[in-house]
């Protein structure tokens, strides 16, 4: 992403943020609008001054597009914005340039609208693994699982948002840990463990300089590796001393972080992940209240998820049924071409001994 002046727009760029008066604040033209001739004009015209953000073709590197372009078009921007801004983010904190909240808060924004609308395109999404780049996937992922969980529970907007931003922001703080020991694959030694465990604390330091960030979004993030008894960090905290956002993006964190790959493992299917959820709850570390609501409402293998089954066989999920960790599928032939039809209906459920061995879109 670079930020540029207004004036230095040209044909073909891509707005990654939003453009507004300068006096009104009324937008002139919003994120995602791929500039014209006709733009510049308008641009030109009303005088309009300051700077913007422009997507780079390196932004995209790593994305899935061919797996993205089979959704809709808003659904598709949502998780692309979010990205680039978490990204953006990221990058910046590790040059010096404070959090940009405006854009953070757009990109949220965004996202937000499109969970309350289908979600289950956007669950669908962090399931199937889109983006190389673990650290900034991970970042959306998060935000997106978290928000998910706030719809499943009839929170406010407003509350849904402020989720979602502290999902999107929780691991900033990772941006002052050197590379090598962020990407190290080895085992950590102690003095790099005490670096990366001081993570947290890193992300509540930069969030304190956002004033429009408050308090539960910064607790939030500060407190997402602290866990019911005791074992966790920066403070130790135990049970309810953790704050219920924290407590939220901890679930959140850890489910995504086992089903994605990492540097130094493979990842785990999402009903093993699921498994190693409830296993933390019952030893205390994970809130066992929110860990039932959350495998519920995040739906482990959405509608339109397709899989690979345990005899060999192809199939796309089509239904969940009360039982998220055993969907309704339907099978799929292929043929030399590659292409897959239609080949029957599979009720999970009444196979006991048959189970969902990949993902594979």
């Amino acid at each position: 992403m670079r930020e540029i002046g207004v004036e230095g727009l040209k044909t073909g760029d891509t707005l990654a943020s939003s453009i507004h008066c300068s006096f009104s604040y009324k937008l002139l033209l919003p994120r995602g609008t791929v500039i014209t001739e006709e733009h510049l004009r308008r641009l030109g015209s009303l005088k309009a001054q300051g700077h913007c953000l422009v997507l780079e073709p390196s932004d995209m590197d790593g994305i899935r597009l061919d797996l993205l372009d089979r959704v809709d078009q808003k659904v598709k921007r949502a998780y692309l914005d979010a990205y680039v801004v978490g990204k953006s983010i990221f990058e910046n904190l590790q040059r010096g340039i404070p959090i940009n909240i405006t854009l953070a808060s757009e990109a949220v924004d965004v996202l937000v609208g499109e969970i309350m609308q289908r979600g289950e395109l956007l669950l669908q999404l962090a399931v199937n693994r889109l983006i190389d780049d673990y650290t900034f996937s991970h970042m959306v992922n998060v935000a997106v699982y978290a928000a998910s969980y706030g719809k499943s529970q009839n929170y406010g907007m407003g509350d849904i948002s402020d989720l979602c931003l502290a999902g999107l922001l929780h691991d900033v703080g990772k941006a002052r840990l050197p590379a090598e020991v962020l990407n190290k694959q080895d085992e950590l030694t102690a003095e790099e463990l005490t670096l990366v465990r001081s993570h947290p604390e890193y992300g509540y330091l930069e969030l304190l300089k956002v004033r429009e960030i408050n308090e539960r979004v910064r607790q939030g993030v500060l407190q997402h590796h602290e866990r019911g008894n005791g074992s966790g960090y920066p403070k130790g905290l135990r049970q309810k001393e953790i704050s219920r956002f924290a407590r939220i993006i901890a679930i959140a964190d850890v489910y995504d972080a086992l089903t994605s790959d990492r540097c130094y493992r493979n990842r785990v299917l999402p009903h093993e992940g699921a498994e190693v959820l409830i296993a933390e709850s019952a030893l205390d570390m994970l809130d066992l209240e929110i860990v039932r609501v959350f495998l519920s409402s995040i739906a482990i293998y959405p509608v339109g998820t397709e899989v690979v089954l345990s005899d060999g066989r192809h199939a796309r999920v089509i239904r969940i049924n009360g039982f998220p960790l055993r969907p309704v599928l339907e099978l799929l032939d292929g043929n030399d071409s590659g292409d897959w039809t239609p080949a029957g209906i599979l009720h999970l459920l009444e196979h006991p001994t048959m189970f969902i061995a990949k993902v594979i879109g």
